[in-house]
Parts: C-alpha cells; structure tokens; sequence
C-alpha cells in the first residue's frame, strides 16, 4: 500500500507495479464527475512542470516517494485563466502598439515581426476564450458577442491590408482599433463574464 494525498486528505493505493500515468488517470477518475481536474502534482515536496509530469508517465509509483495532487474546479480554472489573460491582454497591446507605430514610421520589416507577433497573440487569445466561455457556459452573452463580431472584424481587415501591403490602414487598425478591442475586452468584457458566473 502506498499513500496519496489529493487536496490534503490522504488515501491508499495499491502499488503493486501501477505507473504514474495510471495512478493520474484513476485520480482524474475519483474527482467529482469531472467538475474538478488535477492542477498541480508534488512528488517529494516539489511541484512537477508538465514536462516533468510527461517524462515521469511510466515510473512506477512504487519508486516514487510522498505523491501529493490539488485538484481544483473548471470553474476556478476559468476565472484564474481569465485574469491571466487580463495580464496577457497587456502584453498583446505592447505588441500591438510596437507594430503599428513602425509600420507608421515605415519600419516595415521591424513591424512585420510585431505584427507577426500580434497575429499569434490573438490567435491563443481567440483559443482561450473559446475554452472559458464553454467552462463558464457564457452562451450568448451580449458583450461578450459584440466584442468577438468586432475582434473578428478587426482581424479580417488587418489580414487584407497585410495582403496588399496597405502599411497606413495596418497601422490604423492596429493603434486605433485592435488596441481600442483589447481594452474593451478587459474592462467590460471580462467584468461581464465575472458577473454573469457570479449569478
């Protein structure tokens, strides 16, 4: 017998050769119909990176010493990520700003490289939300709609000035329009989600 913790409370598990990979799966298992996932994992005290947790899969859990795992709710997990992307939103609008104010100042090859960076951003931006909204069951929350009818706008326009290497509407679009979305999403998009999963 081997002794797990899962959110502190301590239960026995047979060894008897079972791989960590196993031992991972039969805890996401036991977690309340799948409400609750596996955030962090602890082996001996230290938290285990995903590229830890992936070279570990196959070790047995007999070798292993004091195996500790936190789960939380898809929901926390929602609203830790949402005010991730708050943080990530600034960091996209760097990026913005740096590639529009080249491609003003016709730096065109500096500006591709933000531009290229910004275009990445927006596309795991895009992704992310997409997850938050089916956790958080958002459905067609009105702000949220116009804010990704708009974003969606934004970024159809930004690729077809790029086609035609119309630098002055890129920089437009990006100091003026993309930066203008990103904060919308921040202080009223986001607030919205928070109420709506709040009720």
């Amino acid at each position: 017998m081997k002794t797990i913790i899962v959110n502190g409370v301590e239960r026995n598990i047979e060894e008897n050769g079972v791989t960590f990979r196993k031992l991972i799966q039969e805890v996401n298992a036991s977690l309340s119909g799948g409400s609750r996932v596996i955030s962090a994992i602890k082996v001996d005290g230290t938290e285990l990176s995903t590229e830890k947790q992936d070279e570990m899969l196959d070790s047995v859990v007999d070798s292993m010493g004091a195996i500790e795992f936190t789960a939380t709710s898809t929901m926390e997990l929602a609203m830790e990520t949402l005010t991730t992307l708050e943080q990530y939103i600034d960091r996209i609008i760097q990026n913005i700003d740096r590639a529009g104010a080249l491609y003003r100042n016709k730096n065109y090859l500096a500006a591709d490289g933000y531009f290229m960076k910004t275009v990445d951003g927006m596309d795991l931006f895009v992704q992310t939300m997409s997850g938050i909204k089916a956790t958080m069951k958002v459905g067609m929350n009105a702000k949220v709609a116009l804010a990704e009818a708009t974003l969606i706008s934004i970024m159809n326009d930004l690729l077809d000035a790029k086609k035609q290497n119309n630098y002055v509407m890129l920089s437009e679009l990006l100091l003026l329009d993309l930066t203008e979305n990103m904060r919308e999403w921040k202080t009223t998009v986001f607030p919205s989600i928070r109420e709506r999963a709040g009720s």
